[in-house]
C-alpha cells in the first residue's frame, strides 16, 4: 500500500518479473526501457519486457496500473492488471521502438477496471492468447466488465497483424464492458 508506484523499474536491458505482486499502491507497476524524447526511444539497445505470474490488482491512480514502455518485444504471461480505479488496467506500448517490437500476452486478465482493461500500442506483431479483458465479476458473478472497452489494440505504427489465439469458447473474453469488446485499429 504504497502512495505511489508499487514498483518502478527505469532500465536500458531487458526486464524480467516473476512472480510480482503491486496489489493496492497508488500505480502498479511501471517498466520502462524507451525513454521517450522527441517521440521516439532515446535508449537504442533492444531490451525486452517479460512479466510472468504477476498481479497488479487495486490501484487507484487516475492513471494505468501496469504501464509498461518498452524498446524491444514485450511478453505477459498470467498476468491479472484488474480491479484498479481509473485509466487502463494495462497499457503497453513499444510503438515508438525504431524496431519493429511485439506485444504478446498470454493467459492474462484485464476486468473491472475504471476505463479500458487493456491498451496495446505496437510497432510489431500483436498476439493475444486466452484474455479475458471484461468477464464476470468473480466475487459477486455479476455481468460487469470495464468502464471502456475491454482492449484496444492500436496497431498502425507498423505493418504487422494482430492474431488472437486460443479460440475454443472462454478461451477469450471481451464481454460486459460498457463500450466495445475489443477494438483493433
Amino acid at each position: 500500500d504504497n502512495a505511489g508506484s508499487g514498483i518502478q523499474l527505469i532500465n536500458k536491458g531487458n526486464i524480467i518479473l516473476n512472480g510480482v505482486h503491486a496489489d493496492g499502491n497508488y500505480i502498479g507497476g511501471v517498466f520502462d526501457n524507451c525513454i521517450q524524447s522527441a517521440g521516439a526511444c532515446s535508449w537504442l539497445g533492444s531490451g525486452t519486457v517479460t512479466i510472468t505470474d504477476s498481479t497488479f490488482d487495486h490501484n487507484t491512480a487516475p492513471d494505468h496500473s501496469l504501464q509498461v514502455r518498452a524498446r524491444g518485444t514485450i511478453t505477459l504471461t498470467g498476468v491479472s492488471a484488474s480491479w484498479n480505479a481509473s485509466g487502463y488496467g494495462a497499457r503497453l506500448d513499444t510503438s515508438l521502438s525504431q524496431l519493429a517490437s511485439a506485444v504478446t500476452v498470454n493467459s492474462s486478465f484485464f476486468n473491472l477496471n475504471g476505463f479500458d482493461g487493456l491498451g496495446i500500442y505496437a510497432k510489431g506483431a500483436v498476439t493475444l492468447n486466452k484474455v479475458h479483458a471484461g468477464d464476470t465479476d468473480p466475487l459477486t458473478s455479476a455481468l460487469r466488465g470495464n468502464s471502456g472497452n475491454g482492449a484496444l489494440i492500436d496497431n498502425t505504427y507498423g505493418t504487422a497483424g494482430v492474431t488472437i489465439k486460443g479460440m475454443a469458447y472462454g478461451d477469450n473474453q471481451f464481454s460486459y464492458n460498457d463500450w466495445i469488446g475489443i477494438v483493433i485499429n
